[in-house]
């Protein structure tokens, strides 16, 4: 009886053989073909340009730093998907929890045959990103932006940039470039107002979500130190 038993197994596994050495064929053959997703050896993002990411056209020499793609949140219409290109965080900020930031946008349109690039490559980090939207509608109608240059520098000042883009990628315009502190920002319909400090003036910006041109551009306060006593 055990004998026979034996013979019934030897049986099965030799018909079962072929089926497992199939699978085990199959599961090295998609192993080869998907991208190895461990984080010590998956493919970075190549920058639009030919400048090192985290390099200026004044620093040519500056070092390469990785670069990966994250799905953004953010809601740009029903045939564009906002694709966040981010680099590891090294700006001195310690006090900040996340480990990356956001160094370009990548706008992908199921119309398009070819992907737009917000930015010529990935010498500024993106530290704002909202989407303004048509309040009737809720659709939106453009992308507002606040940028800082990479690679940091402590006691920099007129260092921060702010930007409007429509949803797909192909309008943008920066409104307040070389900035000290963005104050506030807020959307009136179909107007962006923004207050900023730049030098000792605070000045007050009105601008078109619709035509992104300057309506208005205004000092509001002048700044002086106070003397101690």
């Amino acid at each position: 009886m055990r004998t026979h038993r034996l013979f019934l197994y030897l049986q099965r596994f030799n018909t079962a053989l072929p089926a497992l050495l199939a699978l085990l064929l199959l599961a090295v053959m998609v192993r080869e073909l998907l991208p190895d997703m461990r984080g010590g050896s998956r493919e970075t993002v190549d920058p639009p340009a030919g400048t090192a990411a985290g390099s200026t056209a004044s620093e040519p020499g500056a070092k390469a730093v990785p670069l990966d793609i994250h799905t953004s949140h953010i809601d740009a219409g029903p045939n564009i998907l906002v694709m966040k290109i981010v680099a590891p965080r090294n700006d001195g900020n310690h006090y900040e929890s996340k480990s990356t930031e956001t160094r370009n946008l990548l706008f992908l349109n199921d119309g398009s045959e070819k992907a737009i690039w917000l930015f010529p490559d990935a010498s500024q980090a993106i530290t704002r990103l909202e989407s303004l939207n048509n309040e009737n509608t809720k659709t939106p109608i453009a992308l507002y932006l606040e940028t800082e240059p990479r690679p940091y520098k402590y006691g920099s000042s007129s260092r921060a940039n702010t930007h409007l883009v429509s949803p797909d990628g192909l309008r943008k315009r920066a409104i307040a470039s070389e900035i000290d502190h963005t104050l506030s920002h807020r959307q009136h319909g179909q107007t962006l107002q923004l207050v900023y400090q730049k030098g000792k003036a605070v000045r007050a910006m009105r601008v078109s979500l619709t035509t992104f041109e300057t309506l208005s551009d205004r000092v509001v306060a002048t700044l002086s130190e106070v003397e101690s006593e």
